[in-house]
C-alpha cells in the first residue's frame, strides 16, 4: 500500500521502515494481539505490471542459453 509518488521518488524504504518499527513496537505492547507471530512488512516487489511485455521467440532463446 504505497503511492506511485513514494516508490519512484525512493520513499518506499523509509515508508516501509517507520511502518515495521510501528508493528514491532505494537506487538512488543500487545503480543495477545498476534496470533503467532510477530508481524512483518511485506517487501516491496522487484516489479509491477498492468500488461506483461510479451517475450519475442528470440528473447525467450537467449534467456534459456
Amino acid at each position: 500500500m504505497l503511492t506511485p509518488h513514494a516508490v519512484h521518488y525512493g520513499l518506499a524504504d523509509g515508508i516501509l521502515a517507520g511502518r515495521q518499527q510501528a508493528l514491532n513496537q505494537a506487538f512488543a505492547a500487545h503480543p495477545e494481539r498476534f496470533k503467532y507471530a510477530a508481524p512483518t512488512v511485506t517487501p516491496l516487489p522487484t516489479a509491477v505490471w498492468i500488461n506483461p511485455p510479451v517475450q519475442t521467440k528470440k528473447e525467450s532463446r537467449c534467456q534459456s542459453e
